[in-house]
């Protein structure tokens, strides 16, 4: 699973991201959460592409 370029681009709102541990995401495309209001960021150790995440948030990654 992808989750594309400018997903959720501008979703002023958004302040949290919690990906379950058994997700089934890979990707994420530069963008996605640009002009948002996230600070962190949970995502499954599954996740091998990251492209970008807003400058100030904090990447935390499950360990299984």
């Amino acid at each position: 699973m992808t989750i594309e370029n400018n997903a959720f681009r501008n979703c002023s709102n958004l302040t949290t991201v919690n990906f379950s541990s058994k997700s089934n995401i890979k990707t994420i495309k530069s963008y996605s959460f640009d002009g948002t209001a996230i600070k962190e960021v949970f995502l499954p150790n599954n996740v091998v592409d990251v492209q970008a995440f807003p400058k100030g948030v904090e990447i935390i990654t499950y360990k299984e």
